[in-house]
């Protein structure tokens, strides 16, 4: 315990990607908390939690070699719960300011695979307004990928009875293209998804022109699920635009 102090100590004045990983490792290895050291580090600027990500991931690699050829590699626990869990720490800390450079970053250091899951933190738990905030933040740097990932992970991710109300904040900033963007989106999730949506949407009396961009984002697998639900699942209009909107889905 005394050389771990002796290390945080020492490391006050150096770079927290210095120092931390050793930290981490030596507290796993005694079955030592470390969320703490996580959540701290992750008020680092910007650079500095890319630098810190990176080194944490030499520390704890991605990659979990198979012993079968013919099996996938999958993703360590250990760095499931360094690096995952520090990368949830930095969206949520830096996220509603500084996304297009933790993403940029994430990218410059070869840990692109991560860009994904730090959106997928900012769409689940972030308010609608500070999604669209992020929505914004991405455009104004010319990430036009990350910011249709952004969108894709509201409709696949973000709590379902909650997707309509950032669709409401797009089309309020006049975003229209984008709230079209996460509708077809929601359409191509699952019949479960898309009648939770449908319902809050309901609720609020959306137009029948925003129902039918979900179901122009259905595959046909889709539109079937939901054309076989029992009854009740839908209302009336719904089954209505359902109906409408099948020869606008592709045949495959």
């Amino acid at each position: 315990m005394d050389d771990l102090i002796s290390v945080v100590t020492d490391g006050q004045s150096k770079a927290i990607s210095t120092w931390l990983p050793r930290v981490i490792r030596e507290m796993i290895n005694a079955e030592m908390d470390i969320d703490e050291f996580l959540v701290r580090a992750s008020e680092d600027t910007p650079l500095g939690v890319v630098q810190t990500l990176a080194s944490l991931e030499r520390e704890f690699p991605f990659v979990l070699d198979s012993e079968s050829p013919w099996e996938a590699p999958e993703r360590s626990g250990d760095n499931e719960a360094t690096v995952g869990l520090f990368l949830f720490n930095v969206a949520q800390f830096h996220g509603r300011e500084s996304t297009p450079a933790i993403v940029v970053g994430l990218r410059r250091t070869d840990m692109g695979h991560h860009v994904v899951d730090y959106l997928r933190t900012v769409a689940q738990s972030f308010p609608a307004r500070m999604v669209v905030n992020v929505v914004n933040h991405l455009e104004m740097a010319a990430l036009r990928n990350d910011r249709r990932r952004l969108v894709n992970v509201v409709a696949e991710s973000r709590n379902a009875d909650l997707v309509p109300e950032v669709v409401r904040q797009l089309i309020a900033e006049a975003k229209m293209d984008f709230a079209i963007h996460l509708l077809n989106s929601v359409g191509a999730t699952s019949a479960w998804r898309v009648g939770i949506v449908v319902t809050e949407m309901e609720k609020s009396s959306a137009p029948d022109s925003l129902l039918l961009e979900i179901v122009r984002g259905m595959s046909l697998d889709t539109w079937n699920e939901c054309a076989k639900s029992p009854p009740g699942s839908y209302s009336e209009k719904f089954v209505s635009i359902l109906t409408e909107g099948k020869d606008e889905i592709p045949p495959f």
